[in-house]
């Protein structure tokens, strides 16, 4: 079971594929409607508040470039086709939560979506190489976005967005 955590609640994702919002204070739980892709390949998602409607929203990110939005509120999913195109994995993406919006790292690029306004737009990576076999981190470092790449042999950099969304912020 995995699970993704948005302040006392929690979405709970089943072998089975059966999603669950989950109160673990009240312990009452709503499970979602399918999704219409439920055979897709599911390769990342993230869990959001949309303060400009006082919603919650799922995204599932799927192989290739379309995701789907749950709606809590209207109990319902819409589909998109992203500008980007997901990596598959081994292991899915969590999205990381940072001004009203969810963030993954994608091939070269990072990958914001608005929760309230139900918009992608994409980040550059630094320029520099960052993965020399240990793996890239997505997070965030004193309430900014910020990428932690690490080696093999011990080594890690990390760079900080100092100005969210400006790219030469990133260092």
């Amino acid at each position: 079971m995995t699970r993704i955590s948005g302040g006392l609640s929690e979405v709970r994702f089943t072998k089975v594929g059966i999603i669950c919002l989950w109160n673990p204070l009240t312990r009452e739980y709503r499970r979602i409607r399918d999704p219409p892709r439920d055979d897709a390949h599911l390769i990342g998602y993230g869990f959001g508040y949309d303060c400009q409607n006082d919603d919650y929203k799922l995204v599932r990110l799927l192989h290739g470039s379309e995701a789907e939005v749950y709606t809590f509120g209207s109990d319902s999913w819409n589909q998109y086709q992203c500008p980007f195109v997901f990596a598959s994995a081994p292991t899915e993406y969590y999205g990381v939560r940072l001004n009203g919006a969810l963030h993954w790292k994608a091939k070269k690029i990072i990958v914001s979506f608005d929760v309230s306004d139900e918009i992608f737009k994409e980040f550059p990576l630094p320029e520099q190489p960052l993965d020399d076999g240990g793996g890239v981190e997505l997070g965030i470092l004193e309430s900014c976005l910020c990428l932690v790449s690490y080696s093999t042999s011990g080594r890690f950099d990390i760079w900080v967005m100092q100005d969210y969304g400006v790219k030469d912020s990133l260092d």
